[in-house]
């Protein structure tokens, strides 16, 4: 193995990739392992190393020095030279060589330990990329074609990113090593991990597009076995999922999916079974009133979803409440698939969003007067508001009562003495809100001193109050 980094250290110093290490090449060899010569001691130096009288150093003496066979001759400047540089080349490995092009190294590296074909460099900077990943990044045409006819290299081997290497001689416009990638049997339709994006898709040169698509099957790909799926998060908002198995892609030779086409529609369903409710209050969201693409038919809206490994995508904006579906068709270079079966339709809105706090004053001695501003429908009608009370001396919250949509104030009258705090949560179609923010508290100077009533006793003195529009009480 020490021949071999000193093969590699001869192979880094021979900057011309003459064979041979020229007097200048000699003085940057020293300058760069601390020993800054004058010309007169490099001819020196280079007369004590060059045993052929060539003028040149060639890599038999290189290896003869580097070695100190001749430590006595050499003089102490020249083993400096050497010991330093020994120590540099130590962490010489199998792919630093591939990054160079040095195909001598690389292939000793090899006869020593083939497994090292397939290994990954694991470095900081590595990204787990393979000796044939460096020498088709760097288009060394020699290297790349020993590793796959020699030495069995891995030809599709992804990296950290995912990256083959065809997609990186494709992107660094390697013409050469990607067509020997494409008759080694490299496949065209690996994506990266970020984007799923193919080396059709990264192609640096129109030459190497075209040595890309030359031979492949150019059909459009199949459609989505399954229909995606749809949720609304939140009112406006829906997601739209699906899953993708495309052709059979075990040549390699279909076109890369290059992203899915995704199209949101008006569903007819009715929004409830019942269909005993509007769409939403207009006076919620003047957006129901516009005569925007959510009007315009049944196609609310249409996304392009790049890359192959993105099966997701939130669409939003739709502050009108309906019943939507979507589906879903993947796309290549030759054009848009078929597209899927919709999916289920949802309704959407969500429950509703109380964001303010009631407000309360003191009516009469022992009761207090509750009032709470219009919750937020989400895309459906409020259909209850829910009152809640704790007295600071016990703690707990309590429901107090249900009230009809159109009720939004209350008198609570006979309340025990104490003080007291409110909040409300509102319901619709889809579900109830979370509680919205609490009240200021309020002192009550009460004409009794029991405390609040449990659930079952409600219905008593100290949550007597409510209007002649309340509902019935929440279990």
């Amino acid at each position: 193995m020490e021949r071999v980094r000193i093969r590699a250290a001869f192979s880094r110093f021979d900057s011309d990739n003459s064979g041979q290490i020229s007097l200048d090449e000699l003085g940057d060899l020293c300058a760069e392992l601390g020993e800054e010569l004058s010309q007169r001691d490099l001819q020196k130096a280079l007369l004590r190393l060059d045993t052929d009288g060539s003028g040149q150093l060639s890599l038999a003496e290189f290896e003869r020095w580097w070695s100190l066979q001749a430590d006595e001759a050499l003089g102490d400047q020249l083993v400096q030279v050497a010991l330093r540089g020994r120590n540099a080349v130590e962490d010489d490995d199998i792919f630093a060589a591939a990054w160079r092009g040095d195909l001598e190294t690389v292939q000793e590296f090899l006869e020593r330990d083939a497994s090292l074909v397939a290994a990954v460099d694991n470095t900081e900077f590595g990204d787990s990329n393979t000796a044939l990943h460096y020498a088709a990044y760097r288009g060394h045409l020699d290297l790349v074609q020993a590793l796959i006819s020699e030495f069995r290299a891995p030809v599709n081997a992804r990296n950290a990113a995912g990256c083959t290497a065809l997609f990186q001689a494709s992107q660094q416009g390697q013409t050469e090593v990607v067509q020997l990638l494409l008759r080694s049997g490299a496949r065209i339709n690996i994506g990266e991990s970020a984007r799923g994006l193919s080396a059709i898709d990264v192609a640096a040169t129109p030459e190497i597009s075209e040595a890309l698509l030359k031979g492949c099957d150019t059909s459009l790909p199949r459609p989505l076995t399954q229909p995606p799926s749809v949720v609304c998060p939140t009112f406006g908002t829906v997601e739209v999922s699906w899953s993708y198995r495309g052709q059979d892609q075990a040549q390699g030779r279909s076109l890369p999916i290059s992203g899915f086409k995704v199209q949101l529609l008006r569903s007819s369903r009715p929004l409830f079974s019942d269909s005993s409710e509007q769409e939403t209050d207009a006076s919620d969201h003047e957006e129901s009133k516009s005569t925007g693409p959510e009007s315009d038919g049944d196609l609310i809206r249409e996304v392009d979803v790049r890359g192959s490994d993105q099966c997701m995508v939130p669409i939003c904006g739709l502050r009108v409440a309906f019943r939507v579906e979507a589906r879903v068709a993947p796309y290549n270079a030759s054009g848009v698939g078929e597209w899927s079966s919709a999916s289920a339709s949802i309704l959407c809105a969500s429950a509703p969003t109380v964001s303010a706090a009631p407000t309360v004053s003191a009516a009469v001695r022992g009761a207090v007067k509750v009032a709470w501003p219009r919750a937020a429908s989400n895309g459906s009608k409020i259909t209850a508001y829910v009152l809640y009370a704790t007295q600071e001396e016990f703690g707990s919250w309590e429901l107090v009562e249900e009230f009809a949509a159109n009720v939004r104030e209350t008198v609570m009258s006979d309340m025990a003495p104490g003080m007291y705090r409110f909040r409300v949560a509102a319901v619709n179609r889809i579900g109830k809100s979370e509680h919205g923010p609490e009240s200021l508290p309020i002192k009550v100077a009460g004409r009794t001193s029991c405390p609040p009533p449990t659930r079952e006793r409600r219905r008593s003195s100290a949550w007597s109050g409510g209007t002649a529009n309340s509902r019935r009480t929440l279990a």
